[in-house]
């Protein structure tokens, strides 16, 4: 019993153990934008849908694959925890403290969805 917590401690104090990266802007920012970014839940993962006009002036190549769309939807994720059909603790835990492969997950969003 001593071992996990101790190992739990060492976990919880590593991610307290530095100061985040910070992004520095050419620009000032204002914290007022004209963009819209939805938050969508599936449960047990979150997605992120952004304009595609955005994301194609970033990476143009998403154009090819979803051709002339309002939105696509991002997610990513532990692989396994991800694609699993069912979710159970030990694949939470290793999702959590086991360095796994990673997805993206990348879907268009059809007009009038929002």
């Amino acid at each position: 019993m001593e071992k996990v917590f101790t190992l739990l401690l060492i976990v919880i104090l590593s991610g307290c153990s530095s100061e985040p990266h910070i992004v520095k802007t050419d620009e000032e920012y204002s914290g007022k934008g004209n963009k819209k970014i939805y938050v969508v839940s599936h449960g047990w993962h979150t997605g992120f849908v952004v304009p595609s006009e955005h994301i194609y002036k970033e990476v143009p190549e998403l154009k090819d694959r979803f051709g002339d769309i309002r939105s696509i939807e991002f997610g990513w994720g532990d692989k396994g925890f991800y694609q699993s059909k069912e979710i159970t603790s030990g694949l939470t835990l290793r999702a959590i403290f086991w360095p796994t492969e990673s997805v993206v997950h990348a879907v268009s969003v059809p007009q009038g969805v929002y």
